[in-house]
């Protein structure tokens, strides 16, 4: 009896704190330990496993070129010279709010620093009703807008579809474009186009929220990600936007856009320095390449490259809002599909850590882990089971045995955030497989309870 006393003590059950749970995390082999909760702050590079030169690496294999030095071609070097000429107006007083602004500014987190620099360096719509700056008309800005999947880059090959499954949904942190009609009315303000304009616009949606950006923007600070790693995500944000310009211009005219027509340019910074980017396609093939770069130490460096934005925010209402508006009849009696907005599954990558509540199970003994769930996780309509040996078979692959699951909308991901399965209409037997393995892994936590609960009454009796 002594014995049986002293192996029930050295299986009590410890308190539920972040300590005892590394503690068992500690004891338990590699082969079925908990992963760990990340360390590295939120907006990395967001695949588990991989780095930001695999993204690199995976945007090539996509047919996406980026800072490769590539030629631009001759009508967009024009065109870029031309909007790099100097503006003939008064200095405003933003480049030396943007560099008294930085040194704050880089101390905070994302969301905050860029708040000391975003209305300075680029710009606000009579929409957006900012008082800070002065309002730009027949334009809006948003902020973390994602961006239609429809118009992504497709897989070139199977090889490449298998090797790096698909593409993240673009979510640029800032995007400027053309303010719709019902914002600009709640607003008092001017719209770019008409309703029936609109009508047309609003059977091919790359986003919801504004018509036909013309500049996005990708935001770090020195504690929250690198500017290689926003400058992949630029490239994402870039390609999506030429392929809805060039796919809108190929139905209307029914030959090739040119590649002025179809550009886009981005802006990327780390609240230390800042670069403008120029996105075009040639073919099938999309380039991205620098036409700028500045530190937002230099007061004139910041007006340089103001000068260059503005620039690309008067051609935007000018000349490139000319051509779309005489392009959309004819876009209208294309042969085309319409297009509704598609966000597919949501992988929140600029989410911060505060956003989630973390609910933590006690563990259960070392013995009996490899089949129990070890912690769950929610965030509004987000769950998160972690688990260790459970494999879950979701008709499309088969999840690690160590990994996560995530429920969220209409579909499953695993910890990578790649689409293990996406219900569609009739897809019965995928929903029976999850609904079988969410149940198992209930079963598993009811079998916990009652054991434990058996423990309590053993050592009642004793």
């Amino acid at each position: 009896m002594a014995k049986r006393k002293r192996a029930s003590a050295g299986r009590g059950f410890s308190s539920l704190t972040i300590a005892n749970l590394e503690r068992l995390q500690a004891e338990l082999s590699p082969a079925v330990a908990r992963p760990t909760r990340s360390r590295v702050p939120s907006g990395t590079s967001g695949e588990s496993g991989t780095t930001i030169l695999d993204q690199r690496e995976k945007l090539f294999d996509y047919g996406i070129h980026v800072d490769e030095d590539s030629e631009l071609p001759e009508t967009l070097e024009d065109h870029v010279n031309a909007l790099k000429q100097p503006r003939n107006v008064a200095a405003s007083p933003n480049a030396k709010n943007i560099s008294q602004n930085r040194a704050l500014a880089a101390l905070e987190n994302k969301a905050t620093g860029t708040a000391h620099i975003l209305p300075y360096m680029l710009f606000s719509g009579e929409a957006n009703q900012d008082n800070r700056v002065e309002t730009v008309p027949l334009v809006t800005s948003k902020a973390n807008l994602p961006f239609n999947r429809h118009f992504l880059p497709p897989p070139p090959s199977d090889k490449v579809a298998k090797r790096w499954n698909h593409l993240y949904q673009p979510n640029p942190d800032t995007c400027i474009g053309y303010v719709k009609r019902f914002s600009a009315a709640l607003h008092h303000c001017d719209a770019p186009f008409t309703a029936d304009e609109e009508a047309i616009l609003d059977d091919y949606v790359l986003t919801p929220a504004l018509y036909m950006p013309f500049i996005t923007a990708q935001w770090r600070t020195p504690s929250h990600g690198t500017l290689y790693e926003a400058v992949n995500k630029a490239a994402l944000d870039g390609a999506a936007v030429v392929n809805h310009l060039y796919d809108f211009y190929s139905a209307a005219r029914n030959t090739p856009p040119s590649i002025v027509e179809t550009c886009h340019f981005s802006f990327v910074s780390n609240l230390e320095h800042g670069q403008i980017w120029i996105h075009w396609r040639e073919d099938s093939k999309h380039h991205m390449e620098l036409i700028h770069d500045f530190s937002l130490r230099s007061e004139d460096k910041i007006q340089e490259a103001r000068a260059i934005l503005h620039n690309i925010k008067d051609y935007a209402v000018t000349e490139r809002l000319a051509s779309i508006r005489q392009a959309l009849p004819a876009f209208h009696k294309a042969d085309k599909k319409p297009v509704r907005f598609d966000s597919g599954p949501a992988h929140k990558d600029n989410a911060s850590a505060a956003s989630v509540e973390e609910f933590f199970v006690d563990p259960p003994p070392t013995w009996y882990v490899e089949w129990s769930v070890s912690a769950l996780r929610t965030a509004r309509t987000r769950i998160e089971l972690w688990k260790f040996d459970l494999v879950i078979s979701a008709g499309v692959r088969r999840v690690s045995c160590v990994g996560r699951l995530t429920i969220c909308g209409p579909g499953l991901r695993d910890g990578s955030d790649n689409e293990v399965l996406r219900f569609a209409g009739g897809d019965i037997l995928g929903a029976w497989r999850l609904m079988r393995g969410v149940c198992l892994m209930w079963c598993c936590l009811l079998m916990e309870c009652v054991y434990r609960r058996y423990m309590v009454m053993c050592r009642a009796w004793r």
